[in-house]
């Protein structure tokens, strides 16, 4: 990885950039926004002690046009990001996507031109509305009705999340293990 300008112990703004696993790149502009650039799937990123400094400040993650999976180690990387943008490629996310270590549930934006997933909600849908891939941590309620139209709720969806009530329409013919997992 590359480093420019000063220091994320001094609190100034530090650029940096580097290679992913499956030959993805990332930029971090130093002021809290990082940008991965791959042609398939995303499954982490490398770093260095510095650099994983640097990067726990992130607050928006942009994925460019290309990447098509979005492994689970997104959180260990930028454990604090508040919103995310996902692009046109994008077939698939995991499931932590919306648990985020620093407690809120980050805003998450799918390009219109996605043809596989969309928002609905700030719960992570296919893009025909049948299958909840992921559901945020929270909604400002403590109850959750998934949506009628969802035929398959996918593992741990609403995992890790922080309902008292979760309603599940009688449209839903599949549940993922662990769908429930660790809801409180």
């Amino acid at each position: 990885a590359e480093a420019a300008a000063e220091s994320a112990v001094t609190g100034e703004s530090s650029a940096i950039s580097g290679t992913c696993r499956n030959n993805s790149t990332w930029v971090y502009d130093g002021d809290g926004t990082l940008t991965v650039s791959c042609t398939d799937a995303f499954d982490g990123i490398d770093l260095t002690d510095s650099e994983r400094e640097l990067l726990y400040n992130v607050k928006k993650v942009i994925f460019e046009s290309g990447v098509a999976e979005l492994g689970s180690r997104l959180q260990y990387v930028c454990p604090h990001y508040e919103s995310i943008e996902l692009p046109d490629t994008m077939e698939t996310v995991d499931r932590y996507l919306l648990i985020v270590t620093g407690g809120s549930t980050p805003i998450v934006n799918i390009s219109d031109a996605n043809p596989y997933l969309k928002v609905s909600d700030g719960a992570i849908l296919s893009k025909d509305g049948t299958k909840l891939f992921c559901c945020p941590a929270e909604n400002g309620s403590d109850e959750y009705t998934v949506p009628d139209t969802i035929t398959e709720i996918y593992a741990d969806a609403l995992s890790h999340s922080r309902y008292k009530s979760v309603t599940i329409p009688e449209t839903v013919k599949k549940i993922g293990n662990g769908a429930l997992y660790y809801c409180y």
